[in-house]
């Protein structure tokens, strides 16, 4: 009889478990008691290849071919959320004061398993201990698996101590690496700090991966203060970043707001696509709230081209909510191209057969394509 799948993993996970005690004897054994991991260890940035050995002794050659000897198990594992499980066991089985010898054991190492094991230890290791973790990464040789281990000490620190975490981003050496952690951090900060993300993310040099922390950022700050992050956006010489902006912190200040927003974005905003998807996303959140005031509001609006864009979010929300109120209005519309795009909208989201009482001048297939004329 072929043996149960649970049964399975449980033999696994117990043979991961017994390997790693058997690394631990051996280590513990070999090394001695430790020092517990002062919180105030001096923080540095990576240091060349080659310049200084890794923090930390990798484990004694028993104890560190018993933790291969558990990867290979998890390696040979073909089904993947099997083996991310395993990964996920073997990771929490290892105690806070062994983090250190395993890490640089697995530093040694190259398998799929081990990347994703280091990921887990790094993250964990920070939430526990960032100082420890941080001073760790920061003397090891520089490579791509220690940069990609120094990004992620540093967002697991920023969510448990986000000025910490960027104090420690500050202090490694202008290049890309910081940059990304940087970018990492920044992205972290942005909901809860964003004045600080803000500050981050315009010491960095230009660049598309700035400015869309800039967009991202400035629209958790219009969250809170929706006043000062356009008044600082309209300072920024860059005219298309600036329209970027803009249009970020109107649409995130739309859901306290939404007829300020729309104005503004009327009088702000440039005529063109940039506008017109800012005035398009406003609309739709009033709709959310209060359609017949986005409706009255978008009706007076003297350009038909925004009119036609803008119409056709406003019917889909509205007409998903209450389909008699969204018909009652659009009765009566004159008989303009903006009250055929309306009634084609509405027709797709409720089926002419399935709503009583309702009526339009023309089917939606005689609709004709959008123009720019009433």
């Amino acid at each position: 009889m072929r043996p149960s799948r649970n049964i399975l993993n449980g033999a696994l996970v117990i043979a991961l478990i017994l390997a790693l005690a058997c690394a631990r004897q051996i280590t513990q054994r070999s090394s001695g008691s430790r020092a517990k991991s002062s919180e105030q260890l001096e923080i540095t940035a990576p240091k060349a290849s080659g310049s200084e050995s890794l923090h930390g002794q990798a484990a004694p050659g028993r104890a560190q071919s018993s933790i291969v000897d558990s990867l290979s198990l998890i390696d040979a594992e073909n089904d993947p959320e099997r083996r991310t499980d395993l990964v996920k066991t073997f990771s929490d089985s290892i105690p806070s004061p062994e983090m250190s010898s395993v890490m640089s054991t697995l530093m040694e190492l190259n398998t799929a398993a081990v990347a994703e094991l280091r990921q887990l230890l790094a993250r964990r290791w920070a939430q526990e201990s960032p100082y420890a973790a941080a001073q760790w990464a920061g003397r090891l040789p520089e490579s791509q698996a220690a940069a990609d281990l120094s990004r992620h000490i540093a967002i697991a620190w920023a969510e448990t101590d986000l000025h910490a975490a960027i104090s420690w981003v500050s202090s490694f050496r202008e290049g890309s690496l910081k940059s990304d952690m940087v970018l990492d951090v920044a992205y972290e900060a942005a909901a809860m700090d964003p004045l600080a993300s803000m500050r981050m993310a315009v010491g960095l040099s230009p660049s598309a991966d700035r400015d869309n922390l800039l967009v991202h950022t400035i629209s958790q700050w219009a969250q809170s203060d929706s006043t000062a992050a356009v008044a600082w956006a309209q300072t920024v010489p860059d005219v298309d970043l600036r329209q970027q902006l803009l249009s970020s912190a109107l649409v995130a200040s739309a859901k306290d707001n939404p007829a300020g927003a729309a104005n503004l974005a009327l009088s702000v905003l440039n005529p063109g696509e940039a506008q017109d998807r800012a005035v398009v996303a406003i609309v739709q959140r009033w709709a959310e709230s209060s359609p017949r005031n986005a409706a009255d509001w978008l009706m007076r609006l003297l350009d038909p081209r925004v009119q036609q864009v803008a119409v056709q979010n406003l019917v889909s929300v509205w007409a998903a909510h209450d389909a008699a109120d969204t018909s009652t209005w659009l009765n009566t519309l004159p008989d303009t191209m903006v009250r055929r795009i309306a009634w084609n909208t509405y027709s797709q989201i409720i089926p002419q057969q399935n709503v009583a009482g309702t009526s339009w001048s023309g089917s939606p297939a005689s609709t004709q394509p959008v123009s720019s004329k009433n």
